[in-house]
């Protein structure tokens, strides 16, 4: 006489979110919040998430600084939609005031003039807080080489030949290195490929210049912007901008978009002592820095966005493999939380909750 088997069957879907930026993270910390039955898995192909949102620390570990997003200026738009964000990131810790003053900023009707806001463990932070939330199993120096349909899932593999198997993908990295991905073209559309050969990124070098405690910088601004030069267009003295007085006092600075366009292909081994010459033009009597970082950003901000800001781009429906990131809406962080809304939102509706 057989014996009945309990059998259990494992409902669980599966969600790759690919790039650990701060669209990648706040998209899994929705999906957390809404799809309890999701689990989540996040790639970056860097050695540490952040993406955009990256901040540099010397090998000693006493000094960091904002190479990527400097500050936080909300948009007036979404001062009630994504209100709850800033909420959790003020009353966290994780966002403060800027009570100075930035010199040269420009006004924008769409952005909110009542407040700027630093993150004092520096801009990874928050990308960080989000993936906290998030629980996602994160892997780091995973590249996503290729992906194809197999039995209505999504196989997806590594630059490295890792093969794993998903119910839903989301692609959050800047859209030409989501074009690149093999296999891709299969499944974007005419219309699609169109709008995404239509957007157009600035590229730009950043650079993180770190002092001996107690270094005397004498700048008399916390952050100007400079228009006149042919290379410097920010530089901000990051740790009063951070208000962190344990940290070795740093220098970043931006340089221009016609600087980094000029130089994006050469080393950069070639690029820092121009950009250092250029400092030393506005800053001649800055003491010499003991630590030099020098980051270059191809896909810096987006220029030209995907026509009409959708939010996000749905390239297959079943099983779902969408497009997201700041290219959908706009290069700020409000732009990263509107498309994270979308991509969740895209996910809820699929899966009818």
């Amino acid at each position: 006489m057989s014996v009945p088997v309990s059998v259990t069957i494992n409902t669980v879907e599966k969600l790759l979110v690919v790039g650990a930026g701060l669209t990648g993270a706040v998209t899994s910390a929705l999906v957390k919040e809404k799809l309890v039955d999701f689990s989540i898995t996040l790639w970056d192909k860097a050695n540490f998430p952040g993406g955009r949102m990256t901040t540099a620390r010397t090998p000693c570990g006493r000094g960091l600084a904002d190479i990527g997003a400097q500050y936080i200026s909300p948009m007036n738009k979404y001062c009630i939609s994504h209100r709850r964000f800033y909420d959790d990131l003020t009353v966290d810790g994780v966002l403060v005031p800027i009570n100075n003053v930035i010199e040269g900023e420009k006004s924008n009707n769409e952005v909110t003039k009542i407040q700027n806001y630093t993150a004092p463990n520096g801009t990874s932070s928050i990308v960080k807080y989000f993936l906290t939330k998030s629980g996602a199993q994160l892997f780091c120096n995973h590249t996503l080489q290729s992906l194809k349909l197999v039995d209505n899932r999504w196989q997806v593999t590594t630059a490295d030949g890792e093969v794993e198997y998903f119910s839903a993908v989301a692609l959050t990295m800047p859209v030409p290195q989501i074009m690149q991905i093999h296999g891709i073209d299969q499944y974007i559309n005419v219309d699609q490929k169109r709008l995404l050969e239509e957007v157009e990124y600035s590229s730009r070098f950043a650079m993180a210049l770190f002092f001996e405690q107690g270094a005397n910088l004498s700048l008399p601004w916390m952050a100007k912007y400079f228009f006149d030069g042919p290379c410097i267009r920010f530089v901000c003295a990051d740790n009063v901008k951070r208000k962190d007085g344990r940290c070795l006092p740093a220098i970043v600075l931006h340089t221009s978009v016609p600087f980094g366009l000029r130089y994006l292909d050469t080393p950069l081994a070639d690029v820092e002592p121009l950009i250092l010459a250029h400092l030393a033009e506005i800053l001649p009597d800055l003491p010499k820095a003991t630590h030099v970082k020098c980051h270059k950003w191809r896909f810096s901000q987006v220029f030209k966005p995907v026509a009409e800001s959708p939010g996000c781009l749905i390239v297959n429906r079943d099983p779902l493999l969408m497009l997201g990131g700041d290219a959908f809406t706009h290069s700020n962080m409000d732009g990263c939380l509107q498309s994270a809304i979308s991509v969740s939102e895209a996910l809820q509706d699929k899966y009818q909750l």
